[in-house]
């Protein structure tokens, strides 16, 4: 979307916030363009042309903080264990228990752990284990170990990799509930209704 204001960034161009003006748009059979180009403070985010009537659209939207800080962690590592590993490894993990910190804990621990299972054989663990077409042995030890990391479960996905890795994935997360999505409406609630009545004054006079 191109800036109609100061050569700042525009203040609508997230994604998310696109297609919620779109969908608001197509709803009422209008037009949305953008309104906060951030050439003046306090703007709403979108004008809704609808019969040649404009409505201020004002967007706010909650994100999963703890999802999105442990997958900007993940992504930060780096899950190359040559040297260490003989295998690659597919694992999941409790997404919304691990920050930066715990990340790099779990990496540093988990190469270690997951090269035992690999000497004793074993080609999973956790729930894998079940669904383990090699049938490899069960250490609830090292299992034990690996779970108090944040780790569900894991198998070998590649027995003779050129470069072993680990490859990391989630069970559910991520998803907001209304509760949340209410509680960040209501935190700005107060600022809202002062773009909006400002957009009101404006576009009624």
């Amino acid at each position: 979307m191109k800036n109609r204001g100061n050569g700042k960034r525009d203040g609508c161009e997230d994604p998310l916030e696109q297609l919620a003006a779109a969908i608001v748009a197509d709803e009422l059979g209008g037009i949305a363009e953008c309104h906060d180009d951030n050439s003046q403070p306090m703007m709403y985010d979108w004008d809704v042309t609808v019969d040649g009537t404009t409505i201020a659209l004002e967007v706010t939207r909650t994100v999963n903080g703890p999802y999105n800080a442990f997958w900007r962690a993940i992504g930060e590592t780096n899950w190359d264990a040559s040297g260490v590993l003989e295998c690659s490894w597919q694992i999941s993990c409790h997404d919304d228990s691990l920050d930066d910190v715990k990340v790099k804990k779990m990496r540093k621990q988990l190469f270690p752990l997951l090269r035992r299972l690999e000497t004793a054989a074993a080609t999973a663990f956790g729930a894998r284990a079940f669904y383990d077409d090699e049938g490899g042995r069960r250490l609830p030890e090292i299992e034990v170990a690996i779970a108090a990391l944040g780790v569900i479960d894991g198998r070998v996905v590649d027995s003779s990799p050129t470069i072993p890795l680990v490859h990391l994935g989630s069970h559910g997360g991520g998803a907001i509930g209304p509760t949340d999505v209410v509680a960040r409406v209501e935190d700005h609630c107060a600022l809202n209704s002062k773009k909006l009545t400002a957009a009101a004054n404006s576009l009624n006079s």
